[in-house]
């Protein structure tokens, strides 16, 4: 069950047991999967394109991450007559399985790059493995509609 509330410090949610998303805390992607968090993404969002996945790998692989991503509720995504598809496998998501889902609204690109980096670490020694974590964080402005949120964010 999804609680939303909407206050001057803006919106935070807690679906079923998992952990509170509360504005301006950053969170461990990995650690709210574990929560039972699954992850999302726009489906009219732009495709993944295998350049930018490539000099995003190598810049995640040296640097880590230098900013969060941002998410937000699915529901809200669709309450607002958006469709989102699972991450992994690209499903569209509908019915209550939307309310187990985190929309990664901004850095699907990076964040696919650091799921690559993850699976390249199999079979390679610990020294050679990629250990940096992907965070995620609530938008800081939630008072405009996810799309425009979107067109914004690749603007500023």
């Amino acid at each position: 069950m999804l609680e939303t509330r909407t206050n001057p410090k803006g919106i935070g949610f807690k679906m079923d047991n998992k952990v509170k998303l509360e504005k301006f805390k950053v969170y461990d992607i990995d650690e709210l999967i574990n929560e039972g968090y699954k992850i999302a993404r726009l489906s009219d969002n732009r495709d993944l394109k295998e350049g930018i996945l490539k000099k995003k790998r190598a810049s995640l692989k040296e640097n880590g991450m230098l900013q969060p991503g941002i998410v937000i509720n699915a529901r809200l995504a669709v309450d607002q007559n958006l469709e989102i598809s699972d991450f992994e496998s690209g499903e569209i998501i509908k019915g209550n399985e939307i309310d187990n889902y985190l929309v990664l609204v901004d850095a699907n690109h990076r964040y696919k790059a650091h799921r690559q980096l993850l699976k390249e670490n199999e079979g390679k020694e610990d020294r050679e493995q990629y250990h940096y974590k992907f965070f995620v964080m609530l938008p800081l402005q939630d008072e405009i509609n996810i799309a425009r949120m979107l067109a914004e964010m690749n603007i500023c």
